[in-house]
């Protein structure tokens, strides 16, 4: 199981109670993630999987500019855009957000073209790509995907000949490996020799034993190589 921001590119115009934060079917980011695959994948089946897991949740947060994966870097608090605690399918259209509850400092920036698009985080199985588990929404305004709702990932491309230095993209991966990777789980596009050193500190967590066994069994299988044990 992987964990990606993410994002697709469709204007937020207003800030409604739906908003669509997957598009239907293969897609992808502009930056090329998720590597190795032709692209994360959600259908109706798997929405049916996400709706049924965010109904036994709190609700989730929106935030802003993904602050939610870089608090525990830059020590900066994490305030709330909005609030939503249900998805819906849409056949032919994607994942939509519902019943979304925008805090009053939101509306009057999303009013303004302060913030343009939105940034789904998300669980995925590295081999195919499909979605597992939504963690959260961020607003920001670097699309990262062209096909949804302005949907924007932490990552963004550096021409050629630009100026040296970290990339935006490093200091997401190094943001999302601090907030992740205590769980085992780190960002796709970690490079192969720094992965190989972060695995190896890796402690991983143990279930509870007051958990019911099938309750364990449950978590294992949701959430493979994460737990320590068998």
């Amino acid at each position: 199981m992987m964990t990606s921001p993410t994002s697709t590119a469709e204007p937020l115009k207003a800030a409604g109670k739906e908003i669509r934060i997957m598009p239907a079917g293969v897609f992808r980011a502009n930056d090329g993630r998720p590597a190795g695959l032709p692209g994360w994948r959600i259908d109706a089946a798997i929405a049916a999987r996400i709706v049924a897991d965010l109904a036994s949740r709190d609700e989730l947060v929106i935030d802003y500019e993904h602050q939610s994966l870089l608090a525990k870097q830059n020590g900066h608090p994490v305030p709330a855009a909005g609030w939503f605690g249900r998805v819906a399918w849409r056949e032919g259209q994607g994942l939509f957000a519902v019943d979304v509850k925008w805090t009053a400092k939101a509306r009057q920036m999303i009013a303004a073209s302060e913030y343009r698009y939105i940034s789904p985080v998300f669980t995925y199985n590295d081999a195919t790509g499909e979605v597992d588990r939504l963690l959260n929404i961020s607003l920001t305004n670097t699309p990262g995907l062209n096909s949804l709702t302005d949907l924007a990932g932490l990552s963004s491309s550096r021409p050629a000949g630009a100026a040296t230095g970290p990339r935006e993209s490093d200091r997401g991966i190094d943001a999302f490996n601090s907030a992740f990777g205590g769980a085992g789980v780190f960002h796709p596009d970690t490079p192969s020799e720094s992965l190989a050193g972060l695995a190896g500190t890796v402690q991983k967590p143990h279930i509870p034993p007051s958990t019911p066994p099938d309750d364990a069994e449950v978590l294992r299988r949701s959430f493979p190589n994460v737990f320590a044990g068998r």
